[in-house]
């Protein structure tokens, strides 16, 4: 005769196993996911202006996506240190992507002169509410032309930007504290 309660442990142990190997594979899974968006985000062989071109396409999005749902929203970015966010509608900036109302664009230099630069247009105003910090720590704006004043972030890593629906026609963006 067989023994009822020693046949039903077995299969209790052998439910537990395989519950214990299918949450291993999981977990595995789940490193394995996040060691990859990890080290994708913050590659260091990435080059500069490839990820100053990644950065302003989630900018660009999050601009369209405020601008389509008229809210305000934050985004939290990783460009490339030392670079600049600089609006443009007067179409200073050197840029095929600069021919619409107003052009966003992350460069290298202050002027965006130069290769190390990607550029987006809008059919709406976009301004970078901002200035650039000089040697002495005060605060400069950057002047373009005489009554035109043209904004700029100064980017120095990870930054948190607030993106603000002023009207249907016109979004800001600036630091948030």
């Amino acid at each position: 005769m067989k023994n009822k309660k020693a046949e039903g442990g077995n299969e209790f142990l052998g439910y537990r196993t395989v519950n214990w190997i299918i949450t291993a594979i999981v977990v595995v899974i789940l490193v394995a996911i996040i060691a990859e968006l990890v080290l994708n985000y913050f590659d260091s062989e990435q080059t500069d202006l490839s990820r100053g071109e990644k950065t302003l396409d989630n900018v660009f999005n999050k601009i369209n996506y405020v601008k389509d749902d008229a809210i305000s929203d934050s985004i939290i970015i990783y460009p490339p240190a030392d670079w600049y966010l600089k609006s443009d509608d007067a179409h200073y900036v050197d840029d095929n992507e600069c021919f619409k109302k107003s052009c966003l664009c992350i460069c290298e230099n202050l002027d965006c002169a130069g290769e190390n630069k990607a550029c987006k247009g809008f059919d709406f105003e976009v301004e970078v509410e901002g200035s650039v910090t000089s040697a002495s720590t005060v605060p400069v704006p950057v002047i373009v032309s005489g009554d035109k004043t043209d904004n700029v972030m100064r980017l120095t890593g990870l930054e948190k930007l607030r993106i603000v629906l002023i009207d249907k026609g016109h979004v800001v963006v600036r630091r948030e504290e």
